[in-house]
């Protein structure tokens, strides 16, 4: 079986804006991660766009081992995490395995509506909750992130492949 998102934006051009990359430890994420309780993660809170439609709001938790901090980089620098980490520690995310949940809720923390220029109490919201772990441990994280995507730009395609 493959999946994949479908790209609903219609053409229209996409693009990420970094909010905020800082370094942190709280034992919650740490535990998500499997790491110790000295062991640093870095928190990166991202937008993404469609045009000028807000459509993701994204927090990732990257192992600090893995990612490096640039204190004087600008923060569009971690636009592509991915590509970060790659280039940082030759590890390729997109070949990892990889654990996500998805699933449509309400959201009524401001914070995150405000995000989305929302001015109702709470919106429908598909929260995805994605944990990739590293190729030498099925437990050690690294990355744990919480998505909250507006359901007019998600999409998901099924196929079954043929041995």
């Amino acid at each position: 079986m493959q999946i994949s998102k479908l790209n609903v934006n219609n053409k229209i051009p996409e693009s990420t804006k970094v909010l905020s990359v800082k370094e942190k430890n709280s034992n919650d994420i740490q535990a998500k991660l499997h790491l110790t309780s000295n062991e640093k993660y870095i928190e990166i809170k991202q937008l993404c766009s469609v045009g000028n439609n807000i459509t993701e709001y994204i927090i990732s938790y990257i192992n600090g081992k893995h990612l490096k901090m640039r204190p004087h980089a600008p923060l569009d620098y971690y636009a592509s995490i991915y590509q970060r980490i790659i280039e940082d520690c030759d590890l390729d995310p997109y070949k990892m395995h990889y654990s996500q949940i998805c699933k449509a809720i309400v959201v009524e923390d401001s914070q995150i509506l405000n995000y989305f220029n929302c001015d109702q109490k709470s919106k429908l919201f598909i929260r995805n909750k994605k944990t990739t772990f590293l190729p030498t441990s099925h437990t050690e994280g690294l990355e744990y992130s919480i998505t909250y995507k507006d359901p007019l730009y998600w999409g998901v395609k099924i196929e079954s492949i043929n041995s």
